[in-house]
């Protein structure tokens, strides 16, 4: 992983398990023709940049097993040049799935978006249930504000929609527990 002083901070406080063989550098100390010989021996080579890259395609020329990786942080979003891929991320376990299979990332993503909407679709039927037995009006209000939250994620399919859908989600999640109802989750 290749930071620079705006990234350092971000790149240096992952909490990445140590099973994994991570180096993790100053883009001032970054060297091509080093980190070639250091992989000489890796079947696969994920370079993680956390600032600009200028030296893409030279970088995968020289290294032809390697995956080129822009993470840009404050935007959630990446992009993969061997794919020549723009994508987004969802959370830092997502990032973390860029950073380890950036080959297999697209479809990954499209997997847990669906895998969402599933899951979104049968917390909206635990909430009818609830809503059926429920008799206090207010709850009955806020389960129906959720439900309503809950159904508007089959119609999702930008990166903001999806930070729009967890934020609403937790508050109201939040206001129903603060209020005595039946919490979504």
């Amino acid at each position: 992983m290749i930071y620079d002083g705006q990234s350092a901070d971000f790149v240096q406080n992952l909490d990445l398990p140590n099973i994994f063989n991570l180096q993790i550098m100053s883009v001032s100390n970054f060297n091509i023709d080093q980190i070639k010989q250091q992989s000489s021996t890796l079947q696969n080579l994920n370079l993680v940049f956390f600032t600009e890259v200028n030296t893409a395609n030279q970088i995968l020329s020289a290294l032809p097993n390697a995956n080129v990786i822009k993470v840009n942080v404050n935007r959630n979003e990446a992009k993969i040049y061997k794919q020549n891929l723009d994508t987004y991320y969802l959370g830092d376990e997502m990032l973390y799935g860029l950073f380890f299979s950036p080959e297999n990332y697209d479809c990954l993503l499209k997997k847990s978006i669906d895998r969402l909407k599933l899951i979104s679709n049968v917390y909206e039927n635990k909430l009818s249930m609830i809503s059926n037995k429920i008799l206090r009006e207010d709850c009955k209000n806020l389960l129906a504000q959720a439900n309503n939250i809950l159904s508007s994620v089959r119609n999702i399919n930008i990166k903001d929609g999806f930070y729009e859908f967890r934020s609403k989600i937790e508050q109201i999640n939040r206001e129903l527990g603060r209020n005595g109802c039946p919490t979504v989750y």
